[in-house]
Formats: structure tokens, sequence, C-alpha cells
């Protein structure tokens, strides 16, 4: 009698969020909107160096249960935290991903419906946001955003390149949102 076939598990991507309504409601459903159900996503409160500490953390304990091919990511805003470099240094130390967006994670939504904005204060791009979202207060449906998925993803990657070739990554305005958006895009079902 043959045995029948190990599945290898899905890779485990868990996404510990800053915020408690935007990021983890918005990415919960892009998950879903995919079919990506590997996704755990753990909202905040945090500050960008406590969210780091609890990634590596869970990191550890993936590769203690046997799942090498988890990942652990951090989605942040810079704001005013202290400690961003900090954070930055030790994620990349353990292994642990981030999606940084400065000012702010809005900026990415704002992304959806518009070139960027040049430099702004977190307050201005919440405002520029209500301009497409009327009435945003921390809450955006996924589906507003998800016919302009695509775009916003091209317009967050030309700010990281623009950035990156004057030298001056992660600057405001900058997000790395697409690239956490990527990954849970990559293993949607077929």
């Amino acid at each position: 009698m043959a045995r029948p076939k190990l599945q290898t598990p899905k890779p485990v991507l868990v996404i510990f969020c800053e915020g408690e309504l935007t990021e983890p409601t918005w990415l919960a459903s892009l998950g879903r909107a995919v079919g990506n159900r590997a996704l755990d996503i753990r909202p905040g409160p945090g500050v960008p160096l406590s969210l780091v500490k609890r990634a590596v953390e869970e990191l550890r304990e993936l590769r203690r249960d046997g799942i090498e091919d988890g990942e652990v990511w951090c989605v942040f805003d810079i704001d005013d935290h202290p400690g961003v470099a900090e954070a930055r240094q030790v994620a990349r130390q353990h292994g642990v991903h981030l999606a940084i967006s400065n000012p702010c994670f809005e900026l990415w939504l704002l992304l959806h419906f518009r070139e960027q904005p040049g430099m702004q204060h977190r307050t201005h791009i919440a405002r520029m946001l209500r301009e497409f979202v009327p009435g945003y207060a921390k809450y955006v449906d996924f589906a507003v955003t998800a016919p302009t998925l695509d775009a916003a993803i091209v317009r967050a990657r030309r700010i990281a390149e623009d950035a990156a070739q004057m030298g001056e990554a992660g600057r405001n305005p900058s997000t790395d949102v697409f690239k956490l958006v990527e990954r849970i895009r990559r293993d949607r079902p077929t």
C-alpha cells in the first residue's frame, strides 16, 4: 500500500502592524481578496522597535516549530517615532522584513488614486486621501482601492527607486508596503 504523499504546508506570513485598524484591516482584506490563507496579522499598538522585537521572537518560534519558509514582517510609519534606525538594524540582523511608510500608511492608500504628493506631514496626507475616500477616518474599504492596486505598486516602486538613486532611501514620501503586497499576492492560489 502506497503511503499518502505529504503536502508541504504553505509558508506562514506573520505581519505585525503598528496600527490597530487601518493597516491590519486593509492587509487582511487583501489576503482574503487574493485567497492567501497563510496570513497571521497582529495589530498594534506598538512603536517600531517594540514591533521588531516581537517579530524577532515570532520568527524564532516559527523556526523552533520547523517552519523554515515562514516570514515575519513589520508594518509601521516613520511619524515621529524614536528608535526607527535601531528597529531597522535589529530587523536586518534577524531576518525580519519591514514595510515602512514615510510619513504614514495613508501614503500607500493615497498612491492608489494619484502620483506621489511630494514631502508632506501625515495630517496633510490624510486630508488628501479624503478627497478620494470621503469621510476617511483610519478605515478604508479594500474594495475602494482594489481596482487601482497595480497602479499603487507602480507608483510606490517608482518613488522607492527615485529615492534610492539619490541616496535617500526611505525619505518622505516613500512606502515599502508594495513589497509586502507583492509577497502576499505571490502565495495566492493559481
